[in-house]
């Protein structure tokens, strides 16, 4: 799978990127929404990205893009992730709040990946 990981903060973008590709997943990541929207238009099977990614958050991302993949949503340090916007987007698949764990980023790719094959 093609996963991009758009995150601004370098060491939270690596960490993430180094757990999916442990997994096997083929990973490009990025801190720069230009780039991001860029590859997501290229084709990405999953986006991860920072509930605050600059300038406009995620949905800057997806608004952005010609195509919208099966989306995580990570919070950030600091900011509570509000659990609903899975309920208020549709494109957004999963919500990961910090901290980070192995078993959490497991769970919300089962749940992201399951939508997707109920789906076809």
């Amino acid at each position: 799978m093609r996963v991009l990981v758009a995150h601004c903060r370098a060491p939270v973008r690596e960490g993430l990127a180094g757990i999916l590709e442990r997994k096997g997943h083929q990973v490009e990541k990025t801190g720069h929404i230009d780039e991001a929207v860029r590859l997501v238009s290229e084709g990405i099977d999953l986006l991860v990205v920072g509930v605050n990614f600059p300038p406009s958050g995620y949905a800057g991302v997806l608004d952005a893009s010609a195509m919208a993949p099966k989306t995580i949503v990570v919070g950030e340090e600091g900011v509570p992730v509000d659990r609903g916007i899975r309920q208020r987007d549709s494109r957004v698949g999963a919500v990961l709040a910090r901290p980070y764990s192995l078993d959490a980023l497991a769970e919300s790719l089962d749940a992201v990946l399951g939508q997707d094959q109920a789906g076809r």
